[in-house]
């Protein structure tokens, strides 16, 4: 599911997240989004062991929407199965961050240069908006939804599709540990206001279509969320 459709109304019902609403999606789909949301939003942390049962009461469905969408979860690398049909949600090395950060930093910078000529006045607006829920975000999930719009709706700009079903892969992969780096910040042991200020800093470029202030603080925000997953990632060994 890329960000841009996970709107406010989808973040309202994970209250009611055990609760499979069918409505122009299968079932299998539905599950494979319940499922989805709860690894990226955080509450199915890195590393955790997860059972096809386990689902399947959760969600009061049978044991084969739930094995289909974690076949999907397997082939985004979300999850591993292990010989032992063992499945953990996948947890990344220092050595995994590394390559990911280099390549975000490839592909989001070209894409936030090319958005920042590109980019409409709906999007300022959009952007504008969405930095402001950024900055009173009190929850875990509103810190995540705000954080991933906000980056989607400048690639969005670049008008290039499949590099966004790209980065629709990349940011799964980390967006587990944003809610780690969330939690410490909800918890005081960690500030968002460099995240914030990264952030004004990239939507000011975009306001002024200044596509080296743009990439500047981009960069500066990719480094430093990876610096801060790092440390996660090694206080955990």
């Amino acid at each position: 599911m890329s960000p841009l459709e996970i709107n406010e109304s989808y973040i309202s019902s994970l209250d009611d997240i055990d609760k499979i609403e069918l409505k122009s999606v299968t079932l299998q789909d539905a599950v494979y989004e319940k499922i989805l949301t709860s690894i990226i939003m955080g509450r199915i942390p890195p590393g955790s062991r997860i059972t096809i049962d386990q689902f399947a009461k959760q969600f009061n469905v049978s044991r084969m929407p739930v094995r289909e969408a974690l076949r999907k979860l397997e082939s985004t690398k979300l999850i591993s199965v292990g010989g032992n049909r063992r499945i953990i949600t996948t947890k990344l090395s220092t050595k995994d961050l590394k390559q990911i950060l280099e390549i975000r930093l490839l592909l989001e910078c070209n894409a936030a240069e090319k958005a920042s000529q590109l980019r409409s006045e709906s999007a300022i607006e959009a952007l504008e908006k969405t930095h402001k829920q950024y900055t009173r975000a009190n929850t875990i999930e509103e810190f995540i939804l705000a954080n991933w719009q906000f980056h989607y709706i400048i690639y969005h700009e670049a008008n290039m599709l499949i590099l966004m079903d790209i980065l629709d892969i990349l940011w799964g992969r980390v967006s587990p540990y944003f809610a780690l780096i969330y939690k410490k910040i909800a918890e005081g042991s960690l500030t968002k206001e460099k995240n914030i200020r990264l952030h004004e800093g990239i939507f000011l470029g975009m306001k002024n279509k200044d596509k080296e202030a743009v990439i500047k603080y981009l960069r500066r925000d990719l480094i430093y969320t990876a610096e801060e997953i790092a440390k996660i990632i090694s206080s955990e060994k």
